[in-house]
């Protein structure tokens, strides 16, 4: 009865279990956002020098952090309480030694986002287990629709660097990129 007492009051027939699962999701969230910022400023290294996969991986960053609002957002619409937890460190980049860096990049991010897929695919069983059919129709709606896009592009990507090659493949893809106007 206490434990009501602190309670949402436009929380109703949001599961617990959901909640606690979307909370893991944003954390998520907030990690691939933190790993696509070390992603993008290691492309903007000197020794790199691939200001267009800069440039999508900061739009990546971006997305993911946007992603992260929309489900703190629907967190606190549903009366769910919000709990972030530490965001750990992401794996390092490639080496400058390693040849086609910009291949490499790409598939660590692809690497990534499929597990966020799983995440959201784990997320949206808990969902169907509950029987809560607003969360369902938030997950499928407002993210595994984004999160099948941004493999698609990431795959897409990564099949062209490997095609191009190293070199003046990678500089050529790499300055087609940063003239990109899509934004995944």
């Amino acid at each position: 009865l206490i434990q009501l007492k602190f309670m949402s009051s436009c929380r109703q027939n949001y599961a617990p279990e959901c909640e606690v699962s979307l909370n893991k999701q944003i954390n998520v969230q907030l990690y691939t956002a933190y790993a696509y910022t070390g992603l993008a400023w290691h492309c903007n290294r000197s020794d790199i020098a691939l200001p267009g996969l800069h440039k999508f991986f900061q739009i990546r960053a971006n997305a993911s952090r946007q992603q992260a609002k929309r489900l703190m957002a629907y967190q606190t619409v549903r009366g769910g309480q919000l709990i972030l937890a530490d965001i750990g460190k992401p794996p390092a980049p490639v080496t400058v030694s390693s040849t086609a860096v910009g291949l490499q990049l790409v598939q660590q991010a692809l690497e990534m986002e499929k597990t966020v897929n799983a995440a959201l695919l784990q997320l949206h069983s808990i969902g169907d287990s509950a029987g809560d059919a607003h969360f369902l129709d938030f997950i499928e709606g407002e993210c595994l629709d984004a999160q099948a896009s941004c493999l698609k592009r990431l795959s897409d990507l990564a099949s062209q660097l490997a095609q191009c090659g190293q070199g003046l493949g990678e500089f050529a893809f790499d300055r087609e990129l940063l003239h990109d106007q899509s934004d995944c």
